[in-house]
């Protein structure tokens, strides 16, 4: 795989793998041609993504000419019509594996003789292993050693098992996390609060590597603390500090005045983002704990933190599926008010004091990400007795409810 976002990928790069003979392996394959309409070529096609997908993932460049594994000279291919090629690939994609495949781009390169060069980037997948059902067909691939060959009973069963085995570390991650700062162990310390926790966890082998060098994002960090709704910072007059585990973001206004910050951001080394909030107010120079959640407030304190950490992971040039995941601590007989300060008829509250939402698995994090998210905020509300969220209306779109 070219180390960088496909995005970014320019004519230089590809000239440089053939430059240096950069031989075909687990993560990279050149094609000649671009696959045709027909049967044989859909074929090719869909071994050849699902094979990566079921790996570790990589790219595959069409329109370099190679001999035995080696490129030999990137001419391009005359593409008439990409969106439309475009289109037509993703469609095949979506309808000729299962499961459908979780996360994957296309992108083209221009400049060079025949044409441009086509790189589909095929991310490492957390339901692998995908099977190929094109016209009947039901096998599973996978590339290694820089060969694609048919998975055997003993890789299919590792692989159902790996599959199951990266949800899992991922909900352990997070379980050991919330419980970090459930025992007084993180910036908010021993501040008993109304706590929402946010994560944004990369899957699959971007969540097992260590790649994120706190040094190296001095400049993107603040993009993790920009207010959007109706909410100031998520982390009121910041500061950045590298810790064990990658960039500490919190507030040493409050930290010199309580001891404590009552929201940080936690950047980690494997590229994952928490955000934990406190729903405190000051009252004489100290934190006092809310006795209320307002929706909108608490919604506010999901959609911002997932807006920004979709503009930090772009900046980064992180790609990708990430998984979202909301925890709301300490809730417990909280009364939980409309956008206006109005308490319910009938009084609303959680009935118990951790709430974990299941996770949510997004294909690749954007700021358009309301309707991505309307699972997570039914599931929180309805935790508390509501029906969901009043903030989506008939048609699933994100509206903010008029004050009542």
């Amino acid at each position: 795989m070219i180390d960088k976002p496909i995005a970014s990928i320019t004519k230089e790069d590809i000239e440089a793998l053939v430059q240096s003979g950069r031989i075909e392996d687990r993560s990279i394959e050149y094609k000649r041609d671009l696959p045709r309409a027909i049967d044989e070529d859909r074929r090719e096609f869909l071994r050849d993504v699902s094979a990566f997908a079921n790996a570790l993932g990589g790219d595959i460049l069409y329109g370099i000419e190679e001999n035995a594994g080696v490129p030999v000279a990137a001419h391009g291919v005359a593409i008439t019509n990409f969106d439309a090629l475009r289109l037509q690939l993703q469609n095949s994609l979506r309808s000729n594996l299962d499961p459908r495949l979780p996360a994957f781009d296309i992108e083209q390169v221009p400049g060079f003789p025949n044409g441009s060069v086509m790189v589909v980037r095929v991310y490492q997948s957390w339901r692998s292993p995908h099977m190929v059902t094109f016209r009947g067909l039901a096998k599973f691939y996978v590339r290694a050693a820089g060969q694609l060959h048919e998975m055997d009973v003993t890789e299919l069963r590792a692989a159902f098992v790996g599959s199951e085995a990266i949800a899992e570390r991922i909900r352990s991650f997070r379980d050991g996390r919330i419980a970090e700062l459930l025992a007084g162990r993180s910036a908010i310390r021993d501040l008993a609060a109304p706590t929402t926790m946010l994560h944004i966890l990369p899957i699959a082998g971007a969540f097992a590597r260590a790649d994120v060098d706190p040094r190296n994002v001095a400049d993107q960090w603040r993009m993790l603390n920009v207010p959007r709704t109706t909410i100031l910072e998520f982390v009121h007059s910041p500061s950045a500090r590298p810790n064990l585990d990658g960039l500490l973001i919190t507030s040493p206004r409050y930290e010199l005045l309580c001891g404590r910050s009552p929201s940080f951001i936690q950047v980690f080394r494997n590229g994952g983002i928490e955000f934990a909030e406190c729903h405190v107010n000051e009252v004489a120079g100290d934190l006092v704990p809310s006795k209320t959640l307002r929706r909108d407030d608490v919604e506010d304190h999901v959609f911002d933190p997932v807006v920004n950490g979709a503009t930090f992971r772009a900046a980064l040039g992180h790609t990708g599926p990430v998984v979202i995941s909301l925890a709301m601590l300490r809730a417990r007989d909280i009364d939980i008010v409309s956008a206006s300060g109005m308490p319910y008829r009938t009084p609303r509250r959680f009935d118990r004091d951790v709430v974990v939402l299941p996770e949510v698995l997004i294909e690749d994090i954007t700021p358009d990400i309301t309707g991505c998210l309307r699972p997570l905020l039914d599931g929180l509300w309805q935790a508390a007795g509501f029906t969901g969220s009043d903030s989506y209306n008939e048609e699933g779109r994100y509206i903010r409810k008029p004050t009542r």
